[in-house]
């Protein structure tokens, strides 16, 4: 089967937060490590080689992909994009992300949750990108299949949350599916879902003045993302 080669570029890299020089470090880490790490990954028998560059020297990054094994080196190629934001902002989070345009489509992958997960948290701590590889290698996710594990469902709430437009009131509710995919306890997150879901959250007219009401439901989804991902940390640490 012919190999299929695409170019993925990536604009808007960077972060929002000021965060010092752990984060700085850990992100020059990661993409460093990212050749190594994420320069050839497997579906079965599909194989996705990405040249990574070995600095983040811009907000837009050019990354060739060769597909082989497949008749839709599109469709893999955005799988492993997905799979690789997942693994660089498990390894430090905000550290990829943005707006990908990929065989005439456009895709953004937005990290600010995760960079916001970051400066929030007191337990999130930089790991290097290879054991996140490992690890997420191990957990033999199937993105055609609905999440099947703890993790998955996690993860698959980290990306459809990145995907998306912000909406505190969606933040809400997912993160709060992930934290009890997690077995994480949150009291004022799961008060604020179970209101959406009862259908008795305030709900103020779109010219009104929410800024109090918005401000708590970031903190809250901003504390609730910290945690889930400080626990998924945890499960990569302790894996073999």
């Amino acid at each position: 089967m012919n190999e299929g080669l695409l170019d993925a570029e990536i604009g808007g890299i960077g972060r929002l937060v000021e965060l010092g020089a752990v984060a700085e470090n850990a992100d020059r880490a990661v993409w460093r490590e990212a050749a190594a790490a994420l320069g050839e990954w497997k579906y079965g028998p599909v194989r996705v080689r990405a040249e990574w560059p070995a600095a983040r020297e811009a907000e837009t990054v050019r990354l060739p992909l060769r597909v082989s094994g497949t008749s839709d080196p599109a469709g893999y190629a955005e799988l492993f994009l997905h799979d690789a934001f997942l693994m660089f902002n498990l390894a430090s989070p905000g550290s990829f992300g943005g707006s990908i345009s990929l065989a005439g489509q456009e895709l953004t992958l937005d990290a600010r949750l995760l960079e916001y997960a970051w400066a929030t948290s007191s337990t999130i701590k930089p790991i290097p990108l290879a054991k996140v590889a490992a690890w997420y290698d191990a957990q033999r996710i199937d993105a055609t299949q609905p999440a099947r594990t703890a993790v998955a469902r996690a993860l698959f709430v980290l990306l459809h949350l990145a995907r998306c437009p912000e909406d505190e009131v969606l933040s809400i509710v997912r993160l709060a599916q992930a934290a009890e995919a997690l077995g994480l306890r949150d009291a004022t997150l799961f008060a604020m879902r179970d209101a959406v879901v009862r259908g008795d959250a305030a709900v103020l007219h779109p010219s009104a003045d929410d800024d109090g009401q918005s401000l708590e439901s970031i903190d809250v989804a901003d504390a609730a993302a910290g945690a889930i991902i400080a626990a998924l940390q945890e499960r990569i640490v302790s894996s073999s």
